[in-house]
């Protein structure tokens, strides 16, 4: 919603959105979900490979694989193999056992060493464990598999936002991507938005998609004491004074320059007391430029902080030109706290249309939605709880059931987890799945946006 409209317009907004949100509460998880299992659990199991898996920073990448073979795990154990690189492995280690894991002998951050290391000994590895489905956390080209292969990827950043990777790492990359989606049997991504992106881009060289959406993360509602929260803020010069948080990674689509404009234009406006906090890897794009007395950039921190910015947080900003997914906005959604985001189509998918939505590009509209979001948050109050309510949707269980039934469709011979869905179709007089003729499938991931 604009900031420029008027409360009627406000009010209207949020009932559409309220709409968007009931529409998309589909139907509990059910026996879909349970015949997947039962299958997994008597089947040959998954192999996921995490070799482009870094553990040790702030990446959206971890954290969604984490959920998600957490979930795997939680549903049938045993049935899901990891190869990991020595970097990541005590990590994977404890979620599914050392028994579990199958460690490369890469550390994983050389991304040419491990493209060839994927390339020649995945087969290997594959034809070895003769798995269900080979899933990996990247993209690389997937010759000589014996087995249903698919790989995530989770948005096409690099081509929207050359700077990236620059001109040359951008045409290996492009090539590396296409290579990748034309071998692979399935694409797996994070929400209709990416999945359309990707659809259109590579048209005839992509097989089926299949949408994966993440998680909310709940770890951070573990509420401590209100003093201990501030205690911890103060140790690291965040004060008791009004703020709102912005988790923003390293690269300048996250838009932190615009972030930091807004922060001055509140100065400016004598609103110095309204503090901007700013963690991840966003840091070192500060490094270099003059910073306003109220931003406070804190870059990485650990999960008990983070924990108690979000808790203490007016409001979360997430000002970005491009977007995946955006798991702050659900995870802030799920705690109770207002968002203000970019106006860009997936993130008016992932929010529900619960947020306030502001022009990136534009520093007075990110500073003007900060200080109706810190001084009218009874204004918000609806808003927040639509935002509650479409954060319920995103459950690592949904994901799993979504993640199960793609790899159903991609194992040879009929699927129990297929029929019991098309029966239930035919028996309720529903459609298919919407195809965008890129065979874009949601298949019972997020509901497409409204």
């Amino acid at each position: 919603m604009r900031l420029s409209t008027k409360t009627q317009a406000d009010s209207r907004t949020a009932t559409s959105a309220q709409v968007a949100i009931e529409k998309r509460q589909e139907r509990p998880l059910g026996s879909t979900v349970e015949d997947s299992m039962t299958k997994a659990k008597a089947g040959p199991p998954l192999l996921i490979d995490c070799l482009g898996v870094l553990v040790g920073e702030q990446r959206g990448a971890l954290r969604s694989i984490t959920g998600l073979i957490k979930e795997i795990v939680r549903a049938a154990p045993d049935r899901c193999i990891i190869w990991v690189n020595r970097t990541s492995r005590r990590h994977f280690e404890m979620i599914v056992g050392r028994e579990n894991c199958l460690v490369a002998p890469i550390s994983g951050r050389n991304r040419t060493l491990r493209l060839l290391w994927q390339m020649v000994a995945g087969p290997i590895v594959a034809a070895w464990v003769r798995p269900r489905v080979y899933v990996s956390s990247s993209v690389f080209p997937m010759l000589g598999f014996s087995c249903p292969t698919a790989a995530f990827l989770r948005d096409l950043i690099p081509f929207h936002f050359p700077e990236v990777h620059g001109k040359v790492g951008l045409l290996l990359r492009g090539t590396l991507i296409r290579w990748g989606v034309s071998t692979a049997k399935a694409v797996l991504t994070v929400s209709q938005a990416s999945a359309s992106d990707i659809g259109s881009r590579f048209n005839k060289h992509v097989g089926r998609i299949f949408v994966v959406p993440n998680g909310a993360d709940t770890c951070w509602a573990a509420r401590e004491s209100e003093c201990n929260d501030q205690a911890l803020l103060d140790q690291h010069g965040v004060s008791d004074r009004p703020f709102v948080l912005s988790i923003l990674g390293g690269h300048l689509y996250k838009n932190p320059l615009g972030l930091a404009q807004a922060a001055d234009l509140l100065c400016r406006q004598h609103r110095s007391e309204v503090q901007v906090v700013v963690v991840g890897d966003a840091v070192q794009q500060y490094a270099n430029i003059p910073q306003p007395p109220n931003l406070r950039v804190l870059g990485v921190v650990n999960d008990r902080l983070l924990g108690a910015l979000y808790r203490k947080a007016r409001a979360m900003v997430y000002p970005t030109f491009l977007e995946g997914f955006g798991r702050p906005v659900i995870d802030a959604q799920a705690l109770g706290l207002l968002v203000v985001c970019s106006d860009i189509p997936v993130l008016r998918e992932i929010s529900g249309g619960a947020a306030i939505f502001v022009d990136p590009s534009r520093p007075t509209s990110i500073a003007a939605a900060i200080l109706t979001a810190v001084d009218e948050p009874d204004r918000w109050a609806g808003l927040v709880s639509l935002g509650y309510d479409n954060a319920s949707l995103y459950t690592w269980g949904r994901s799993l059931e979504a993640f199960l039934s793609a790899c159903d469709q991609l194992s040879p011979g009929r699927s129990v987890h297929a029929e019991h869905a098309e029966e239930r179709q035919l028996g309720e007089g529903t459609e298919q799945p919407a195809n965008t003729g890129h065979g874009i499938n949601s298949v019972h991931g997020r509901p497409h946006a409204e």
